[in-house]
């Protein structure tokens, strides 16, 4: 099958480069001609969109993904289907980030892994993170309950990422009273 780079889907995407592929689909990074600016498209293989479960699949994971929205998920832009309407090609179009991805760092720091394997090591060192700061928060608000400066009535808390809490004393009717501040390691 020829490369599809250099086409132009729906009269707006054209294909420029393949970033990456996987076992359902191939991610490009492409132009927006109408908006004039970079866009990440990923778009599934032709064989595998003949399978209506696997085409209902990727449409679903289109919609799902287009209701995120947070600071380290790509934003969903559009959404498609190409060429003949008996057998779609479907895509996602979303927003292009420069740089390579962590997880591809991580599996050419780890060349000795691969596939499933690295990613399931990332995904541990990535719940490692998670649970380390989770830890640290835990500590701040023991820290804070030892020390009497943090108890749940009329106290507010805050943790910044470092791993140390803010406790605020408010009293009705005032403003803010005495402020302690506890520190986690």
């Amino acid at each position: 099958m020829p490369s599809p780079v250099g086409t132009l889907l729906s009269d707006r995407y054209r294909l420029d480069a393949q970033v990456g592929i996987g076992g359902m689909s191939t991610v490009y990074r492409a132009f927006d001609t109408v908006l004039e600016r970079q866009v990440a498209i990923k778009l599934m293989h032709r064989e595998i969109a003949g399978d209506s479960d696997q085409l209902e699949r990727f449409r679903r994971e289109a919609r799902a993904v287009a209701q995120l929205n947070h600071p380290h998920i790509v934003g969903v832009i559009d959404a498609g289907e190409e060429g003949d309407p008996d057998h779609p090609t479907p895509y996602i179009v979303f927003e292009y980030v420069e740089g390579e991805p962590e997880l591809y760092r991580f599996i050419v720091e780890h060349d000795a892994r691969q596939g499933s394997q690295a990613t399931h090591a990332f995904s541990e060192k990535v719940a490692g993170d998670v649970a380390d700061a989770l830890v640290r928060r835990v500590r701040t608000v023991a820290a804070g309950h030892d020390a009497g400066a943090v108890s749940s009535g009329g106290r507010q808390r805050r943790c910044d990422d470092a791993g140390h809490a803010e406790c605020r004393q408010h009293q009705r009717g005032r403003g803010e009273g005495d402020a302690a501040a506890a520190h986690g390691e």
